[in-house]
């Protein structure tokens, strides 16, 4: 299969540096889904699709890191917040297009990062997302207010992708839009359609869907 699927040279960036605090089961990364870990299957899905692959390990960890991936994989240690990982890791990153992506997302497909980079290419920065499948409103003083159709509602997922000079933007204006480092300022989201079971691991419910329904469904060895 060949690798590129765009003109303009991409980085795949990984944020895998998170402590697992919620989960409680230490660092999301090494958890193993069968013979691989997390961290090996988020980082093949962007050595299938980017040129470049950098991923930001635990700090203290990025040797263990190192042990588990190909040697074309650059490591970093993460930062102290999701923010200064983010930034450590397009300090790296050296294409124009950079494709963002966390180990917490372990199942988003090959295909889906390709649509999400060939979407950015084309329109500046793009997401996956899903349909909200149930009304939403807003919460305040113990009431429920302004009910949403949720046929217009979507929910972000990962990977996230955008260009290089959009995200420069964006780092100049984090504080007043309250978005993280790869969502871009004044420059519309291109939405991509997500995969079911694109799911977040951020709970010990999460992580025994991913372990018993999803994992086996997608054919993952659990041996």
């Amino acid at each position: 299969m060949e690798k590129i699927i765009h003109s303009t040279r991409s980085s795949g960036l990984l944020a895998a540096a998170g402590q697992g605090t919620r989960l409680g089961l230490g660092p999301k990364a090494f958890l193993k889904l069968g013979r691989r870990t997390l961290l090996e299957i988020a980082t093949s899905k962007l050595i299938e699709v980017c040129d470049q692959v950098v991923v930001a390990a635990p700090p203290g960890l990025a040797d263990h890191a190192a042990r588990l991936l190909p040697s074309e994989v650059e490591i970093i240690e993460g930062g102290e917040s999701r923010e200064d990982t983010l930034m450590k890791l397009a300090a790296v990153a050296t294409g124009e297009l950079l494709l963002y992506q966390f180990v917490a997302r372990p199942f988003a497909s090959a295909k889906l990062h390709r649509a999400v980079l060939k979407a950015a290419e084309a329109q500046g920065a793009a997401t996956a997302c899903v349909r909200h499948s149930a009304p939403i409103g807003l919460f305040g003083d113990g009431h429920i207010t302004l009910p949403n159709d949720h046929a217009h509602l979507r929910a972000f997922q990962t990977p996230r992708a955008i260009r290089r000079d959009i995200l420069l933007k964006a780092r100049n204006h984090a504080e007043p839009t309250g978005l993280d480092i790869c969502t871009p300022y004044q420059t519309p989201l291109a939405a991509v359609a997500g995969e079911a079971s694109n799911i977040k691991i951020t709970s010990r419910l999460d992580w025994d869907i991913a372990r018993k329904v999803i994992a086996p469904r997608l054919g993952l060895d659990l041996m």
